[in-house]
């Protein structure tokens, strides 16, 4: 008995040491654009395993876009529409689908 003790406890520490090294990875994952929010802001839904999928936020990596809602300028929401309209005619409507992935 005290052998087999002896056998699979140096197996568990090797077990919890490799996990406890291992690097998480994430992605590519496919996104369904739904809608766009603003010029640098999608709502995309993420297909994060076969049969699951989540509905979130997603900002646009590099982009920023003038504002169109708060105490901003008429300059400025104009500007943020603009941005919108192009953001809508690139991604929605012509079936894109985004690769997201951790950066």
């Amino acid at each position: 008995m005290n052998f087999k003790y002896k056998l699979i406890a140096p197996l568990i520490l090797f077990a919890l040491i490799a996990s406890a090294q291992a690097e998480e990875t994430y992605g590519p994952y496919n996104a369904r654009v739904l809608r766009i929010i603003d010029g640098d802001t999608v709502q995309v839904e993420v297909a994060i395993w076969p049969g699951l999928k989540q509905v979130t936020k997603l900002r646009l990596a590099g982009i920023n876009t003038p504002e169109k809602r708060g105490k901003v300028s008429v300059c400025e929401k104009r500007a943020g529409y603009a941005a919108t309209a192009f953001t809508r005619s690139f991604l929605q409507g012509n079936g894109y689908y985004l690769g997201l992935c951790q950066t």
